[in-house]
């Protein structure tokens, strides 16, 4: 993948904080009704963003007379469709492991939310992030808002969607032109090994259960739960939501899979339920479930 030559860094930049800036200097919604950003808009400026925020040490936070903590959503993910999770190896330690992630969330959140660029525009920012911006670039999906809050508050979840982009491909409004982007660096190899399944201990009989787990499904299944949030609780104005690895070789965007997309209701009721039934009950088939796993394993040793 061909990258942007030194000499047009900031030019090259400027593309991806261009629409926050220009929402941001909005003064009604007639100022794009109608145009590209029609869509964008209407979620930047969503009236649900104003009933929750982050705060230090508590998190997520649901604004009221009563502040209420909402869960982060990962982890409710974790507990109840993979708590058993045996993650093969990606290859990632060499080039940064987990903080090489976050150094590009960082750096994409402040280039797209605060237009801040690189203080040495020769050198650009981290490769990573590089590689993410050339493949936005080039396939015009252009970002108007990073780490964007989102939240369920019948799933007691919020969570921050890594970029939402808008796809200059698709035609103005009223189509909807809006990609929820989930970013994963690295991922080298064994992104699609299997190791196990997925569980479903609210709905019985799913079909998730008959589903492989795997590095590239579970971050699917992340990816499809924050569509769920914005497709229920945000009047439907996302077209797709993607998944973006960006590995040491190759970018590649996974759309998510139709037989995960078929299975939002489970997916839905078992994080609803989560909240009405006894946690411990959980945790108790989780155990079995794991000692099941290592007698079954010793058996065939």
């Amino acid at each position: 993948m061909a990258f942007i030559s030194p000499s047009r860094l900031k030019e090259y930049y400027g593309w991806f904080a261009e629409n926050k800036a220009i929402l941001d200097a909005c003064m009604s919604f007639a100022q794009v009704k109608n145009s590209r950003l029609e869509t964008a808009y209407l979620l930047y400026y969503h009236p649900r963003n104003k009933m929750v925020k982050k705060e230090s040490f508590r998190g997520y936070v649901l604004k009221g007379e009563q502040k209420r903590q909402l869960n982060g959503l990962t982890e409710p993910l974790k507990q109840i469709f993979y708590p058993i999770q045996k993650s093969a190896s990606t290859g990632g330690a060499k080039s940064g492991g987990s903080s090489r992630g976050n150094i590009t969330d960082r750096e994409i959140a402040n280039l797209v939310n605060n237009g801040v660029f690189p203080a040495n525009l020769s050198e650009g920012f981290s490769v990573y992030t590089e590689r993410v911006l050339a493949y936005l670039h080039i396939h015009e999906l252009q970002p108007f808002s990073a780490q964007h809050l989102v939240f369920d508050e019948t799933l007691n979840i919020a969570t921050e969607l890594d970029i939402l982009c808008i796809d200059n491909k698709v035609t103005a409004p009223p189509n909807k032109n809006i990609v929820n982007i989930q970013l994963k660096t690295g991922f080298d190899k064994n992104y699609e090994l299997k190791t196990g399944y997925f569980c479903s201990p609210y709905v019985d009989n799913s079909d998730l259960e008959s589903m492989p787990t795997n590095h590239k499904n579970i971050h699917q299944l992340q990816n499809f739960a924050e569509h769920i949030i914005l497709k229920r609780n945000y009047d439907n104005l996302v077209m797709e939501s993607v998944v973006l690895v960006v590995s040491e070789s190759v970018t590649s965007k996974y759309r998510i899979d139709r037989a995960l997309v078929a299975l939002e209701d489970d997916i839905y009721e078992n994080l609803r339920l989560r909240l009405e039934k006894d946690p411990t009950e959980l945790e108790k088939k989780n155990i079995d479930l794991a000692a099941a796993i290592r007698k079954t394993k010793a058996l065939f040793k």
